[in-house]
């Protein structure tokens, strides 16, 4: 239980503020655990955030992202995009999604200005 509680609280925080904002602690926060918690099931942050690349990864060839979610999934991946393309792509390849490229980096971009979201 504790243990998606952590995921719960890390996806919503990368998906909220990106992996360079989030902190461990503010996930730890969220989740009502303490920090070793999270360093005892997930070791890193960077490991942590790769459980999160990998719940999106299938979804990313057509955008399939949950309807109520969308807007969020979108958000996510443009910070990503923007701040930490590097670890991002790196991180969807570590975890078996070798298809990222940048006719789906075009798709989530036109689709995020699709819901009038003048940002980008």
């Amino acid at each position: 239980m504790t243990e998606k509680k952590i995921l719960a609280s890390a996806k919503k925080e990368f998906m909220r503020l990106g992996f360079h904002a989030t902190t461990l602690q503010q996930i730890a926060e969220d989740a009502g655990v303490n920090r070793t918690s999270i360093h005892y099931y997930f070791r890193s942050k960077e490991k942590l955030y790769g459980e999160i690349i990998k719940e999106i990864a299938p979804m990313l060839t057509g955008l399939k992202f949950p309807p109520d979610e969308r807007f969020s999934y979108l958000w996510f991946i443009l910070i990503e995009i923007q701040t930490n393309r590097p670890h991002f792509v790196s991180t969807l390849v570590q975890n078996g999604y070798s298809d990222w490229n940048r006719e789906i980096e075009k798709s989530v971009i036109l689709e995020f200005k699709t819901l009038d979201i003048e940002q980008f």
